[in-house]
Order: structure tokens, then C-alpha cells, then sequence
């Protein structure tokens, strides 16, 4: 009945000869023609996290119909913010998830590696889980040098539309994926 701890001594843990294995994440280059095209979506969103300055407006004009919003960030701050942005995620998430599950949607968050942005790559996995859950949702964490202009992002964005990677990262112009 119920449930109890007891200290491991050296003599009664199991020899297995196993070790600890420490991994890192491998980034390989991957072209946008090098992956399936298919970007028809009803709803589309493009959030954005971190010191870019990127015009919300713009990418609205460049994907009418995207909802696009900033999400709460800041360098001294980053738990905090990493809290509220996957809060406000979810929020947006669900309420994409409880469209008809025939509308096919597509959901963007453009993040920056300078400082601390790249830990927002955690939000990866709320996407990955919601499609999932549902297979017309798509989401991408992509991942930007923040003095990239509106023009390029919009071009980043478009592209990877086209493709199911979840994960995405640029660097010198070019694209890896994980």
C-alpha cells in the first residue's frame, strides 16, 4: 500500500554499464524545394517574439486575412515573458482548434536569436502537439536575426508556408531545419 523511497547504495544499484549521453540539437541545411508544397490555409496567424522590430501592419498587408500580434517579451524579464507568450499561444492555438476541423490553419512564430530569443524555440512543442491533435493545423517556430527587414520576413514567411517543418532557422541565408 501506497508508496516509498529508499536510498540506492553502490553495491545494490544495477551494473549495466550504462552512461550518461548528453545531446545537442542537429541543424541541417534543408532547401524550401527540398520539401512538399501545399500552402492553401483559412486561417493564418504570424506572431512575433523578441528585439525585431518587424511592422505587424506590413505582414498584414502582405497575407490579408493573417492575424499578426506581437508576443510579451523581454531580455531581463525572460521567464516571465516566456510564460506570457506561451500563454497567450495556447490561448490562440485553442481558439484556432475550435474552428469546423476542416479549416486548414497555419501558425507562425517568428523568433530572434539574439540574447535570450532563442529560448522561445520551447514553443515549438505546443505547436507540434496541437497538430497532433489535429492534423489541418500546421506550426512553425521560425527563427530570424531581428535586423532582417519586413520585406525578407514576408519572402521567409511565404516560403515556408509551403512546407511542414516545424522548426526553422536562418543564418547567413540560409535555411535549416530540425
Amino acid at each position: 500500500k501506497g508508496l516509498t523511497f529508499r536510498s540506492l547504495t553502490a553495491d545494490s544499484a544495477p551494473s549495466t554499464g550504462e552512461s550518461v549521453l548528453l545531446t545537442s540539437p542537429v541543424w541541417e541545411e534543408r532547401s524550401i524545394s527540398a520539401v512538399h508544397a501545399g500552402s492553401s490555409f483559412d486561417q493564418r496567424y504570424v506572431l512575433v517574439c523578441g528585439p525585431g522590430s518587424w511592422d505587424l501592419d506590413g505582414l498584414s498587408e502582405a497575407f490579408p486575412g493573417c492575424r499578426s500580434e506581437r508576443l510579451p517579451f523581454a531580455e531581463d524579464e525572460i521567464p516571465q515573458s516566456f510564460t506570457a507568450a506561451a500563454a497567450r499561444t495556447f490561448a490562440l492555438v485553442k481558439e484556432a482548434l475550435s474552428q469546423p476541423s476542416s479549416r486548414r490553419t497555419l501558425m507562425q512564430i517568428v523568433i530572434s536569436p539574439e540574447g535570450k530569443g532563442s529560448l522561445f524555440r520551447g514553443l515549438a512543442g505546443m505547436l507540434r502537439t496541437a497538430h497532433l491533435e489535429s492534423p489541418s493545423f500546421m506550426g512553425q517556430v521560425i527563427e530570424i536575426k531581428s535586423r532582417t527587414g519586413n520585406e525578407s520576413l514576408s519572402r521567409i514567411l511565404a516560403e515556408n508556408a509551403t512546407c511542414s517543418d516545424p522548426l526553422i532557422r536562418y543564418r547567413k541565408g540560409i535555411r535549416y531545419t530540425q
